[in-house]
Formats: structure tokens, sequence, C-alpha cells
């Protein structure tokens, strides 16, 4: 479970090797070894021996802004990298294999996209032609992402390109399935020009953490990147490795607006857009964390959506260990 500080002026200390968490109004012990990760998203106090015990139960603190995106973090000093698996992640990043895996993680996307579009269908009936259309759209998205290869000029732009148009099908017919007030004009990122985008915005920045806490567990570089630009200072793999799961953000989102569960008060006017307050981030953490604990078929096995992205981190560094440039 995660522990996610979002009440102002909580403080978290060790007692009797226990995390132990207060409030103005109530008090908390809880183990550490049923923790994965301490989240601080509001003014919180904690003492140096909380920052010892997550570094010995290997637990990620992380420090997040209101838009829900990590400002820093803090974990132990031995990474569970290793040097091969990062040399390896360079040496295919613009070989075919590098493409393969672009591909992949896009395809991944778009297709866990379609899929959700396609089980909101089956429960409107009066909507059920018109987002078949959308979902074909989507599809031919596919067969054209299937054909691209290395040797076209610009490949890289071309995927980007596609995941863009195929976003944009599926980001206006989500929008035309939630209640009218809330209904929006596409992606807006910072600032967030609606309520939707301002939970959506939250909902990927704790996701983000998720992802890169499970990439460094498994000696992943989140810096060295396939597909997104590796840059100075981007955490590039990041980005290209989020994709296939940021359907754990949009499901959670949604569920929130069509089941009528969201009001107007829960976001406010910041910077000439809309970021979520106190009363949005509890109901939207709430409501995720209990989404990513549920169980799903990963491979052969059944496990928790969270610990999913942890088991596939693992396998694609396997996987690089076992793969040779150019192959």
């Amino acid at each position: 479970m995660d522990i996610v500080l979002t009440t102002p002026k909580t403080f978290i200390r060790v007692k009797d090797g226990l995390f132990l968490i207060k409030t103005d109004e109530k008090k908390i012990s809880l183990s550490p070894a049923k923790v994965h990760r301490l989240v601080i998203t509001t003014r919180a106090g904690l003492t140096s021996d909380v920052l010892a015990l997550c570094a010995k139960h290997n637990i990620d603190v992380v420090l997040i802004d209101h838009h829900g995106n990590p400002l820093g973090r803090f974990w132990q000093a031995g990474f569970g990298s290793t040097v091969t698996i990062r040399r390896k992640q360079l040496e295919i990043s613009e070989t075919f294999l590098a493409l393969e895996y672009i591909k992949k993680w896009v395809g991944d996307k778009i297709k866990n996209q379609r899929d959700y579009l396609k089980r909101l269908a089956k429960n409107r009936p009066e909507k059920y032609e018109w987002i078949k259309i959308k979902t074909d759209s989507l599809d031919e998205y596919l067969e054209e992402l299937s054909k691209i290869s290395l040797q076209e000029e610009n490949f890289k732009n071309k995927i980007m390109g596609l995941e863009g148009v195929s976003a944009g099908v599926y980001f206006d017919t989500l929008s035309w399935l939630i209640p009218e007030p809330y209904r929006f004009e596409g992606r807006s990122r910072q600032p967030a020009k609606d309520l939707f985008n301002a939970f959506l915005n939250y909902g990927y920045g704790i996701l983000y953490g998720q992802v890169e806490r499970a990439m460094v567990l498994a000696g992943l570089d989140p810096y060295i990147g396939f597909l997104h630009s590796d840059n100075y200072n981007k955490k590039a793999l990041l980005f290209d490795l989020i994709e296939p799961y940021r359907i754990f953000a949009d499901e959670s989102v949604f569920s929130l607006f069509s089941e009528k569960k969201v009001n107007k008060s829960m976001g406010d006017i910041h910077k000439n857009g809309i970021v979520l307050n106190t009363e949005g981030k509890k109901l939207l953490i709430q409501n995720y964390n209990q989404f990513m604990d549920k169980i799903i078929v990963f491979g052969k096995k059944k496990m928790k959506r969270i610990n999913s992205i942890q088991a596939y981190c693992h396998q694609f560094a396997n996987s690089l260990l076992d793969k040779k440039q150019g192959e």
C-alpha cells in the first residue's frame, strides 16, 4: 500500500519499528512491511528515522506538487540497477530492436484505449454504433503503426504522430461519454483547462512515480529512452514505458465522472487553469489505489495491477540482458 499524506500539518515518525502518523484528528500506526511508497502532497513533517526505515525496507519517498508531478524522491543508496542493463539500453537505443519496443508500447497504449471504449460501448447501447466508428479508426492507426520500419525517414515522428491522432479520437470519445457539465476539448496539461484534465493530470503524476520506482528497482535507467528524446535531465525511458499504463489512470478518473462522484468544488483556479484541491485529491487517490489493488492476470500469473508494472519492468530488464546489439 501507499501512504499518501494529503492533510496539512501531518506529522510522521517511527515508534517501535512502525510508522506513526499523526494529524489533528487521529493517530495511525503502520508496519513498514505493508508499505510500498510514502507520498507527500502537502505540508508535512517527518523525522530522519522515517527516512531510515524507508531505506531499510526499500520504500520510495516521493514529494509531489499540486499537479501530482514528482518534485523529488528519496530511496536507499544501493540502486537495484546494474551497469550491464544500462549499457544494453544504450546499445539498442538506435537499433531495430528499439523500434520493436517502441511499437509495442505505443501499440499497447492504443489497444488499451480501443478495448476500453469497446467495454464502455457495451453498457451504452444507444451510443454503440457511434463508439464503434471511433474504435474502428483506432484499429486503422494500429495497422499503420505495424507497417512502420526503421528504414523510413523520421520513423519516430511518424509513430508519435499516430499516437497523437489516436489520443485525439480517444479523448474526444471519453468527453462525450461523461456528464455534459464536465465535457472537455482535448487534453490540456499544465495548467488543465477543465476539471477532467485536472483529475487526469494528477492521476498521471501518481502513475509516473509508480512506474519510475518500478524501473529503478528493476535496474533500468529512466533517462535512456528509445522514442522520446534523451535530452539532459529528461526521463526519456519513463516517458516511453509509461504509455501502456496510462489506461490505469484513465479508467480510474473516468469512473469518478461517469458515476457522478465528482463535483466542481473539487477544483481550484490556479494560474489560468484548474488544479485539484484537497477534496479532489482525496477522492482520486482513494479510487485510484483501490483500482490499482485489484487483481488482474499478467502473463500466467494473477497479481495486483500495481504489481504488474514491477513485473513487466523486471521482464523488460531481463530481456535486455538476453539481447545483443543489432538483433
